[in-house]
């Protein structure tokens, strides 16, 4: 698995890049941290992005949503609870079993999620700064 990062100075939020493997899959996380970072790891590793993924709809977690959409053309995924917040989402996010993740409320709700081949699963844990954010934890 591959996991890289880059953080902005303006405000310390962060932009995940997930990758099964070199030449496979990826999902990004949030994109409030420098895109050229994570556009050059794409690069290298060959990846094929699938899906943007934001844990809630403030500024600093979605700050380059429409760039990476326009450039890697994904969909950009988040809570269906904050779709009218985001402005560009395109997807909701939903659980393994077909229905609509809920809003999670502490680190004890968790509810699995499908996710690109590679990948084992995401968990989501609640995250009390937002109308209906969460945490999006990979684990191998």
């Amino acid at each position: 698995m591959i996991i890289e990062k880059t953080t902005s100075p303006q405000w310390l939020s962060n932009t995940w890049l997930v990758a099964d493997e070199p030449g496979g899959h990826a999902v990004i996380i949030d994109t409030g941290g420098p895109t050229e970072p994570i556009r050059a790891s794409i690069e290298r590793l060959r990846l094929t992005v699938t899906h943007v993924l934001c844990t809630h709809h403030h500024f600093d977690h979605v700050a380059h949503n429409a760039q990476y959409a326009s450039d890697l053309g994904c969909p950009i995924c988040g809570h269906g609870a904050e779709r009218e917040l985001f402005g560009d989402l395109d997807m909701e996010l939903y659980k393994s079993n077909g229905s609509l993740i809920a809003s999670a409320t502490s680190s004890s709700n968790n509810e699995e999620l499908d996710s690109p081949p590679g990948l084992r699963f995401l968990k989501v844990f609640g995250y009390g700064g937002a109308t209906a954010n969460y945490t999006l934890v990979i684990e191998d």
